[in-house]
């Protein structure tokens, strides 16, 4: 007949090793769990991920025959980059045009035109530079808004608008003053304003025949 002090200390024994790999098992479940969550915070993994990316649409503002394309489809561009030219003969054309035209509005009036032709120039670049960069800072404010970007990114674009705003209201400013200089009857002669106006639309044209990257990034879809 067993020793009944012996079958409890084997029961004992049975029972503190089943505690304890229940309490090392607990343990390990324990530890599995943190490291899931630590590295699941850190390093997250999973087969259903989606990487969201910023496209722009881009196409020329002109119409005319393509004579350069630079670019080829999923090749990286940087920023101001020329993508594509358009054959800017015809454009070009039509500022020398609209051009001839101003200096002789001016002439019948006795007005010295040469000054606001630079003037305007000035203003249709510096508008083309400040769009430019408006577009390019859409994209670094979204990564900023996402917080995937320093602010310190965000803010050399913040002072780059400022910029392009600044030297657009000197260009301006310039070509108030070499309005002034026509005089009265150079302002407000019909034929100058007109002559002024057709010069803009022709510099504005010249400079979208080259179709630059608004940002830097990658070239996709590309159609030709």
């Amino acid at each position: 007949m067993p020793d009944e002090n012996t079958t409890t200390t084997e029961d004992k024994d049975s029972s503190d090793k089943v505690k304890k790999i229940i309490r090392i098992t607990a343990i390990i479940c324990t530890l599995l769990f943190l490291w899931y969550v630590t590295s699941d915070r850190y390093t997250p993994y999973t087969d259903q991920a989606r990487v969201k990316g910023y496209i722009v649409s881009i196409s020329p503002e002109v119409s005319g025959k393509v004579v350069e394309v630079n670019v080829e489809q999923n090749q990286p561009v940087d920023a101001d980059s020329i993508m594509i030219k358009i054959d800017k003969s015809r454009f070009e054309l039509a500022v020398q045009e609209a051009e001839a035209e101003l200096e002789i509005a001016g002439q019948d009036v006795g007005a010295d035109t040469a000054g606001v032709s630079a003037a305007q120039a000035a203003v249709v670049e510096a508008e083309a530079n400040l769009d430019l960069v408006k577009v390019q800072s859409k994209r670094v404010f979204e990564l900023e808004r996402r917080k995937l970007i320093p602010v310190s990114d965000a803010d050399k674009t913040r002072s780059a608008i400022i910029q392009a705003k600044a030297q657009l209201s000197s260009t301006k400013a310039e070509l108030a003053r070499a309005k002034e200089q026509l005089g009265q009857a150079g302002v407000s002669n019909p034929r100058v304003k007109s002559a002024l106006a057709a010069l803009a639309n022709a510099r504005i044209d010249l400079a979208q025949t080259e179709i630059r990257a608004p940002s830097k990034g990658g070239v996709t879809k590309l159609n030709g």
